[in-house]
């Protein structure tokens, strides 16, 4: 908590009177991240996609440029903790995407769609997704 207060410029206890504990500051820095991620994707979706899997894709790929090419440290954040399966991460992974429902059901149906047709192969959709936020900056670059 001393080497974040340091670096945001704020006084330790200060930090602590706001988020009390390590774990809660990043149990809230995490919500923003991926609160964010997913309300520009939400976003994206109902302004770009038509049941399209390109568009699809075109709109999650905006939608990750415009959220991280702000916040550059997220994605190594999001991949980190999805890697290490972590119980806070998955709680509230699972709490944000409850609670904006259209993005994920939108996302997962035209995919499933896609592959019922046989245009793509079979994978995980969680696979998907997290393909696809790691190579899209290569589809800009």
């Amino acid at each position: 908590m001393h080497s974040i207060a340091l670096r945001a410029g704020v006084n330790k206890a200060l930090l602590h009177y706001y988020f009390h504990s390590k774990e809660m500051l990043f149990e809230i820095t995490l919500k923003r991240v991926v609160e964010l991620l997913w309300n520009n994707v939400q976003t994206e979706l109902a302004a770009h996609v038509q049941g399209n899997l390109r568009a699809l894709i075109q709109a999650i790929v905006s939608a990750y440029i415009t959220t991280f090419a702000s916040n550059p440290d997220f994605p190594r954040f999001i991949f980190r903790e999805f890697s290490q399966a972590s119980p806070t991460f998955l709680g509230v992974l699972k709490e944000i995407v409850s609670s904006i429902s259209i993005a994920p059901q939108t996302i997962f149906s035209i995919y499933a769609k896609e592959m019922k047709k046989g245009s793509i192969q079979r994978i995980e959709p969680v696979h998907f997704m997290m393909n696809l936020m790691e190579c899209a900056p290569l589809l800009f670059s």
